[in-house]
């Protein structure tokens, strides 16, 4: 593996990835944080940008990453509606974060175990 070349895209991503965190982080600051909620939620910025990169780089792992990333869709609307559930019924937000993160984990295990060939 070429060092130089590992380094050139972490720096190129972690770019792209600061640049939206930063807009986020502007919105919310500045305008609302729900609209940062909203758009996180609804608009596929991620996704699409690991979907082109997949797509020009290893076109022929695109399927298996599209059905994996449909999967894990569905575990993080789980992981929001539970952390929104327990906080709502009233426990703290670090006893709620760390309730569905340890669910998260052990559901997202179970599924690696289970589709294991599309790793």
């Amino acid at each position: 593996m070429d060092k130089r070349k590992v380094v050139l895209t972490f720096l190129k991503n972690f770019f792209i990835a600061g640049f939206t965190i930063g807009l986020y982080s502007i919105i919310m600051e500045f305008y609302s944080p729900q609209v940062v909620g909203f758009i996180h939620g609804a608009l596929p910025i991620t996704f699409t940008y690991l979907v082109f990169l997949t797509w020009v780089k290893h076109r022929n792992k695109l399927n298996k990453m599209l059905f994996v990333s449909g999967i894990s869709g569905f575990l993080w609307i789980g992981f929001v509606f539970l952390l929104y559930g327990l906080v709502v019924y009233g426990f703290s937000l670090p006893v709620s974060y760390a309730i569905t993160l340890a669910v998260f984990v052990v559901v997202c295990a179970l599924f690696c175990n289970r589709f294991y060939e599309y790793f």
